[in-house]
Order: C-alpha cells, then structure tokens, then sequence
C-alpha cells in the first residue's frame, strides 16, 4: 500500500526502447514483457510508447497509436498528502503547488490527486462527505 501511495512505478519501456537495468530491478523477464505487449495488441516493443510496471505488480502497455507523445503523469499530491520525493524528482516547490490550487480556489486538504504531465497539472478534487 505505501508503494500505492507514494507513486511508485518503473518504466520498463520507453518509446519502444527496454530498460533493461529497470526490469532487473523490477524482476520482470523478457517473456513476461512479451506477454503484456501481445495481451494489448502488440507484437513488439518497438509498437509501445509506455510499457509500465504499476506499484500494484501489473505491467501497463500503452501503445503509440493510442496516445501522442508525453510525459508518464507524476502525482504530486495523494489524498491531500505530498508526495516529497516527486516534488524533488521534478524539482516543484510546495509553493509553487499552492500557488496552483489558490489559483483554484483550493488548499491542500480539497486534493485527492494531484499530477503534473507535459508542464500541466491534472486535479481530482476529494469529493464532500456526507454528515
């Protein structure tokens, strides 16, 4: 759950390119690879633009044809909390993050997720809870 909540994945592929070093230290091999890739339609990793392995064990395939060139979203923010290595990784301030949601209207606590991804934030807001 701690690997959930801090955003941890590895990217095992890159614009059809493997990472090698990234799927040791993940303890993926080449078949289990390979079978993600023909489970989403694919033949070969040179047709991926994002192969992913997500905190939860699974590997994600994004294909090139699905999506236009970008950036993995980063989260910043899981229910209201910072994600600090995140904001190092991307060099963000907590300032420059609450500047971004004074601007909305929002503090802290009103955030479910928070990512960034090609320069743009992406919000979910935490919903009301009924009293």
């Amino acid at each position: 759950m701690e690997k959930l909540l801090q955003g941890k994945f590895s990217v095992l592929i890159r614009d059809g390119e493997i990472d090698q070093k990234e799927m040791k230290r993940s303890d993926v091999t080449y078949d289990e690879l390979s079978e993600a890739i023909r489970q989403n339609g694919a033949l070969s990793p040179d047709e991926v633009r994002w192969g992913i392995m997500e905190p939860s064990g699974n590997v994600s395939i994004i294909l090139k044809k699905d999506v236009t060139a970008g950036d993995i979203p980063t989260p910043l923010i899981l229910q209201g909390k910072y994600l600090k290595k995140n904001l190092k990784k991307l060099s963000l301030q907590k300032e420059e993050i609450e500047a971004f949601l004074a601007q909305k209207g929002l503090t802290l606590k009103d955030v479910y997720v928070l990512a960034l991804a090609d320069g743009k934030f992406t919000l979910v807001r935490k919903e009301k809870e009924n009293i």
